[in-house]
């Protein structure tokens, strides 16, 4: 369990809210997910929207994986991952070998 950082302004949670929920808007990815992602919490966004208080720690792990994800889309899996090349279809899609020769289904 968290403790809970004393004074922590309620404009600074709202800021942050808006900053995840950019971030998971340009990213593509579920709130819960960038908890789980972030922080190791898929509840995270929603116990601050719901008033939950976190530490500076906390905040700073959330700000650094923004930081560190924002230019690196391939760790948000295959959503933003190039697409894999189309299979090949006919006798290009035989291995090479002799000429007709059938392999194997198991």
């Amino acid at each position: 369990m968290e403790q809970r950082v004393a004074g922590q302004p309620e404009g600074e949670a709202q800021a942050l809210l808006r900053e995840i929920t950019d971030y998971c808007r340009l990213m593509g990815v579920a709130e819960s997910t960038f908890g789980r992602q972030a922080v190791n919490d898929g509840k995270f966004v929603n116990r601050v929207r719901d008033g939950g208080r976190i530490t500076t720690t906390t905040l700073e792990r959330v700000r650094a994986y923004m930081a560190a994800t924002v230019g690196d889309t391939a760790a948000l899996g295959t959503k933003f991952s190039a697409p894999s090349p189309a299979p090949l279809s006919g006798a290009a899609a035989q291995p090479a070998g002799e000429p007709g020769q059938q392999r194997s289904f198991r």
